[in-house]
């Protein structure tokens, strides 16, 4: 299951240690901050999001948090890129690769 946080939940003091309690992979996806800035600036339902400044001190506020993610991914790729990181890394490759032994060669060809 992939539960996606918003920023702010996760900057919360204690989530980290609750959602490692729950046996969480706990990611971040680091994008630079401008491509952050051009997303959030032609989103309308933003209610944190009031100018420059603000969104980089915010930012600057919660990176603490999200330096404490088990993986950090770069996330300024295209979307495709970036699923491929993920399922490279250790806890999502050894669970693909289980999940492929039982599967003949031309199953895996598809």
């Amino acid at each position: 299951m992939v539960l996606a946080l918003g920023g702010g939940t996760y900057a919360q003091p204690g989530i980290v240690e609750r959602l490692r309690a729950f046996g969480a992979v706990v990611m971040w996806l680091d994008c630079p901050v401008d491509l952050l800035l051009a997303r959030c600036a032609t989103m309308n339902n933003r209610p944190l999001f009031r100018d420059e400044v603000s969104f980089r001190n915010l930012l600057a506020e919660r990176l603490p948090f999200y330096e404490q993610a088990d993986y950090r991914v770069p996330g300024d790729d295209d979307p495709a890129s970036v699923v491929a990181r993920i399922l490279a890394l250790p806890p999502f490759a050894k669970r693909l690769t289980s999940l492929g032994a039982g599967l003949s060669p031309q199953q895996v060809k598809r």
